[in-house]
This record gives structure tokens, sequence and C-alpha cells, in this order.
């Protein structure tokens, strides 16, 4: 696997030069990207880095942890896909960070009310309320949001659908089995038998390795079309740059390709 899988390292490098360069385009006439298209650019940035690191460690013969990643850049994607086409886009902006709160309050308080009499130390009575107040204010500004339950994914809130409906409208069921519900298996350990061998060394089968092959093949084509957004959101017809940078990002795909063909040739 080691020998086989080419580099992204150059590509990722090239990706948020990209970036830099279209933000700069989106914060011209004002000098200052307006937020809406400032999230745009972190749901790109964040799968550019995620597809990175699972490149990364099968560039160094590592499987393990990729379908885990692999997960979130489907989330991201889908992410990416709702919230573009959304005519409310401040909707998914404020619920985002208000589920963000949520979560991070929600957690601290689940700790503080967890913690046992011998180290009860941790946290005076005065951390524990002022958290209690802050999980509080967190959830009466969520549920201001959304009637929705708050347990649900922010992009689920704010598009009142949920992870499955909204793949079945903007990607496919087999990139939801594939990119998602598989993965889920690793997420959660139920594929304890196909991550190590019997030897205790590092083991991923060949067909689960020829399906991550494939989603990373669609993570490509996501990127790929994600930048393409990008320069029609802001009216770029034409620029040399970005043509080569589509160039590369073919290029990349068809040595993924050349994996999988390379493998039942040999």
């Amino acid at each position: 696997m080691e020998s086989l899988f080419p580099s992204y390292s150059s590509l990722f490098e090239l990706t948020k030069r990209r970036l830099r360069g279209l933000k700069k385009i989106a914060s011209k006439n004002t000098g200052k990207i307006n937020d809406q298209d400032a999230f745009l650019f972190m749901l790109i940035g964040n799968i550019n880095l995620r597809l990175n690191t699972i490149c990364f460690l099968m560039g160094n013969n590592i499987s393990d942890g990729v379908y885990v990643l692999q997960r979130t850049i489907y989330e991201l994607q889908l992410a990416f896909e709702t919230y573009s086409r959304s005519s409310d886009k401040d909707k998914f902006l404020q619920l985002y960070f208000r589920k963000k709160d949520y979560e991070t309050t929600n957690k601290w308080e689940k700790l503080v009310n967890s913690i046992s009499d011998e180290n009860s130390e941790l946290f005076s009575e005065i951390d524990k309320e002022i958290i209690s107040v802050m999980k509080d204010q967190s959830l009466i500004a969520l549920k201001e949001s959304t009637k929705d339950r708050p347990l649900k994914v922010w992009y689920e809130l704010a598009s009142e659908k949920s992870t499955k409906q909204l793949s079945n409208e903007y990607l496919s069921d087999l990139e939801y089995f594939a990119s998602y519900d598989e993965p889920s298996n690793w997420v959660h350990p139920q594929r304890l038998e196909e991550n190590m061998s019997n030897n205790f060394n590092q083991y991923i089968d060949d067909n689960y390795f020829r399906l991550l092959i494939g989603v990373l093949r669609w993570d490509v084509k996501w990127l790929a079309k994600d930048i393409v957004y990008i320069t029609n959101h802001l009216n770029i017809s034409q620029s040399q740059q970005l043509f080569e940078y589509g160039k590369k990002l073919s290029e990349y795909d068809g040595k993924l390709r050349n994996i999988i063909l390379d493998e039942k040739e040999g």
C-alpha cells in the first residue's frame, strides 16, 4: 500500500493557495469577507485538511482511523451541499454557532455533575454554577432558533431534514453507504476483525481497501465541484490558475484509479 499510494501533500498546499486567492477576491470590494462566504471557505478548507490527513496516513501504510475521517468528510460535504443551496444562510450560521455552544457547555455540565466526592476539589461551587448557567443559556438560545430536538446535527436543524433525507436530495445512495453508513462501523467499533490481523498487525481487507479508494475519488470530485461553485459564486468566468488546478485534481484522481487497476492486474 505504501509504495502505491500517491502523495497529496503538494495538492493540499496548492488547494490552500487557490482558496486564499479566491478568499482575497471575495473580500476585494469591502476589504473583509462576509460571514456567509467565510463559512463556505471554512467547510472547503476542512475537507481539504481531512483529505490530506487520510492521504498522509495511507501514504505511510496506516489505514487505522481513515474510515472515521472519511465519514467526517462526508458530513462536511453534505453540509456544504445543504448550506450553499439555502436561501437562509444566516439561519445555518446561527444554528451552527448556537449548537456548538450548547454541545460544549452541555458536556462540561455532564462532567461536573459526574465528578465523585474524592475529586470534588476539581470544580468549585462557583465553577459549577457558572457552567450550569452557560449551559442553560446556550440551550435557550438554541431553542430560539429551532423547535427540533437539540441533539440533531446543526445542518439537520437548519434544513429541518435528516442526514438521510439530505443525502437522498444532494448525493447518491451509494455515496451515503460507502462514505457515511459503512464507516459508522469503524466509528462505533464493529469492524475489529477487519482492522487488525491475528498477529496484531494493522490490517485492512482488499474489498474495504478498494471501497476506501473509491470514496477518496469522490472526495476529490467533491473538492473540485466545491471550488467550481465558489468561482461561479464570485462571478469568475475564466482563470488559468484554476484551470491548471482542476487538471491537477483530475490527475490525482487518475492516480487513485490506477491503484485499483494495478491491483487487478497484479
